[in-house]
């Protein structure tokens, strides 16, 4: 029963803390006060108003061009160079356009190791004329290993 309620005043704590970041307040600030009075603090969170647009921590709105955030005074974005004009940007498709561009970083950090290899092959091969042959012996000495130990 115990840990029931202590679950409960957790979620109460969480719930609490969601509706405030929703709305652009410190989450961990909410929690500890919707963890202490929780009914209080539930209706505290839901009087207060908003503070506006989707700023981060810094008082920044995101750029309908490129999503980054940028100061709301700003005639040019800093990041893109198109004309800004404040706009408001659900966290969710900042996050996606986050999450996008670390996915093409990744891949373009995948391409550059794979030309670096490639390049590295070619010059191999140029200093050594026995490498081509040699390659072809270690890859045929792994597939026979590697046939041997399914075999077991």
């Amino acid at each position: 029963m115990v840990f029931l309620l202590i679950i409960l005043w957790i979620i109460f704590g969480i719930i609490v803390a969601k509706i405030a970041t929703n709305k652009g307040y410190n989450g961990q600030v909410w929690f500890v006060y919707g963890m202490s009075t929780f009914l209080v603090a539930f209706v505290h969170v839901l009087l207060i108003s908003g503070r506006g647009g989707e700023k981060d921590w810094r008082g920044r709105v995101a750029c309908e061009h490129c999503a980054e955030y940028v100061r709301p005074e700003a005639k040019i974005c800093p990041h893109c160079k198109s004309p800004f004009s404040p706009v408001k940007v659900s966290k969710s498709e900042v996050k996606e356009n986050s999450r996008r561009e670390a996915k093409e970083a990744v891949k373009a950090q995948r391409e550059a190791e794979k030309a670096r290899k490639e390049a590295e092959e070619r010059a191999l091969l140029e200093a050594d004329p026995n490498y081509q042959k040699n390659l072809a012996a270690s890859k045929a000495w792994d597939e026979k290993m590697r046939r041997r130990k399914t075999h077991d």
